[in-house]
């Protein structure tokens, strides 16, 4: 059994049943273009669970596979990989009429109500339409009070579900009850029981038509999330953006599910009526016993809700576990990364915000290693390279990133064209970026050559200015027009950058300010993208440079004593503990 296994097994301490199991689960969107065909993986094996009753908030930065997960578990995505036990059973092995009979358990409430209305239907027919879909109610019986076998006829049917049967039945006598979810007064269902030395044959007529017990039913919901009766026969457009919202739970909760995603259910409404809609779920959480899977980009509306809080990113869960521990001690560094963001009401606070460079990869082309590799803070270094600084770092994981990029960006026709041919493209000069991306330094003869440049502009002697450039500068080592860089220079020592003025200088005509052998190391992936071959140029800098992030994926580790885990390679011993990492670079 692995490690990720063995934690899923022992995580939960308070011995309450599971409702969702979610076990190596994979969502991916298959490639049908001619040029890139690799899938997008939007959730990329994954591992969790849900108790019944609780609320398991998902967070994470947009595009990272929070809805798709979402919209997997309630089967509107179908699932790659892995499995999705509902009470234990597989539900992406369900078919036909079981998957319709599973439906009526999970349930979603979507993200935007205004596009989730259908403007053509009344607010009635909105909420009653599952109950038509299923055919609403079952009008299934339970005979109690006897052992022989049971046969139901006439309006009922024989329950053969686990769920509360619609109708109770005794014998001998034949006492009706209807359970609380159906609208049908009991004096409305007559019975007729007879009994032979096997059998009990019950025959139940109910003097209801569906059609008015899924109306009442309508009415029922409407009151049960806030609203009125008579708005039965409205039109989505007459209400407001939290009175849709509404609607829309209304018809999540139509079928009585156990399961409900909340997909952002608060993110497009005002704050003064988020507020209320997430004091209505709480609500109906408590009086319906629910579970909620609640998606959410704002992290202090999920502390308010959520029992625990599973941070997600690039398809993966980096860190779960319970909501308070999880929020006031982050162990994962994207999780502490994420959380250093919510702003602070206490202005004396001195809380460090981690700014993460560039942007997620792509789920087409996802790290090898740990997902959050190439924009961890704290990634570790190979023990080869431990002495360079942390300014050094910086600019190869930048390069490295940039070059990630431009392999991976669409290039139109007409540039593959001008490439083939070798021609210049926007995907063209290297030899800037790396400028850029690098420090870069003179020789003591130019730096003091620079100094007196500085000093002539400075003076208003441009001439002067000009001819120290000139002469210490050759203009054929740069590929920038010359007199353009010296008009650029003057005009920043000018406006007071002196800094920038000779930054400028130094960037063309100055030596990478690295080490030697990370000198060299950059100086041959040039040559390979110069080639044209940036493959190459990336794998050379993953295999110099590279460490146990980039190569292998962590295992979920146990980071403390209520089950939570973090899925990162610092929680290994022989590694510094991510928030160690990053109070040594504070």
């Amino acid at each position: 059994m692995s490690e990720t296994e063995e934690l899923r097994r022992t995580e939960r301490t308070d011995g309450r049943r599971d409702l969702v199991n979610v076990n190596g689960l994979k969502t991916y969107y298959e490639g049908g273009g001619l040029i890139n065909s690799q899938p997008v993986k939007a959730v990329d094996g994954v591992d969790f669970h849900i108790e019944r009753g609780e609320t398991l908030g998902l967070v994470g930065e947009s595009g990272c596979g929070k809805t798709t997960l979402g919209r997997t578990l309630v089967r509107l995505e179908r699932a790659t990989d892995g499995e999705v036990l509902f009470d234990g059973d597989d539900i992406t092995t369900f078919s036909g009429k079981r998957v319709k009979r599973w439906r009526r358990d999970a349930q979603i409430v979507f993200q935007d109500p205004e596009s989730s209305l259908n403007d053509r239907m009344t607010i009635g027919e909105i909420i009653q339409e599952p109950l038509n879909v299923h055919d609403w109610p079952d009008l299934d019986v339970d005979v109690v009070g006897t052992q022989k076998q049971v046969e139901v006829t006439g309006d009922g049917s024989v329950n053969q579900d686990e769920r509360e049967a619609d109708i109770t039945v005794e014998v001998p006598g034949g006492a009706v009850t209807v359970r609380d979810g159906v609208p049908l007064p009991e004096d409305r269902v007559s019975v007729d029981v007879t009994e032979s030395d096997s059998t009990v044959t019950v025959r139940v007529d109910v003097d209801v038509a569906r059609k008015r017990l899924r109306r009442a039913r309508v009415r029922e919901l409407l009151t049960t999330v806030g609203l009125r009766e008579e708005h039965y026969f409205r039109y989505p457009h007459q209400f407001s953006g939290g009175q849709r919202q509404r609607i829309g739970i209304a018809r999540a909760l139509a079928l009585e599910p156990e399961f409900v995603v909340l997909d952002e259910p608060v993110s497009a409404l005002d704050v003064s009526v988020q507020a209320k809609i997430l004091n209505l779920l709480e609500d109906l959480q408590e009086e319906f016993g629910l579970t909620y899977l609640f998606i959410a980009h704002d992290l202090s509306v999920v502390r308010h809700i959520c029992d625990r809080v599973a941070v997600m990113y690039l398809g993966h869960i980096m860190e779960i576990g319970d909501s308070e521990e999880l929020f006031e001690n982050p162990k994962n560094p994207y999780t502490q990364s994420l959380l250093s963001a919510i702003p602070e009401t206490d202005p004396t606070d001195d809380k460090q915000r981690i700014t993460l460079r560039g942007t997620p990869p792509s789920p087409r082309d996802p790290p090898q290693g740990c997902p959050f590799s190439t924009r961890c803070p704290v990634k570790i270094h190979p023990s080869e390279y431990e002495h360079l600084d942390e300014k050094t770092w910086e600019g190869i994981e930048l390069f490295r990133e940039i070059l990630r990029e431009r392999q991976r960006a669409d290039r139109s026709f007409t540039e593959r064209a001008r490439a083939i041919l070798g021609m210049e493209t926007r995907f063209s000069g290297i030899d800037e970026i790396v400028r850029e991306v690098f420090p870069h330094r003179l020789t003591q003869e130019r730096e003091q050559a620079l100094d007196r440049a500085v000093e002539a502009a400075a003076s208003n002697r441009e001439d002067e200015a000009r001819e120290i450039l000139g002469t210490n500068f050759d203009p054929s080592e740069t590929d920038a027009d010359f007199d353009d860089l010296v008009d650029s220079f003057i005009s920043d020592v000018h406006a007071g950058s002196h800094g920038q003025a000779r930054s400028r200088i130094r960037e063309r005509f100055g030596e990478m300010d690295v080490p030697g052998e990370v000198r060299g190391d950059v100086d041959r992936a040039v040559e390979h993208v110069r080639d044209g071959d940036e493959q190459a140029a990336r794998e050379l800098l993953r295999e110099e440079f590279g460490s146990v992030c980039d190569t292998e994926p962590p295992d979920h580790h146990s980071v403390s004593q209520s089950g939570r885990t973090s899925y990162c390679h610092r929680h290994l011993a022989e590694h510094e503990e991510p928030e160690v990492a990053f109070e040594r670079q504070s």
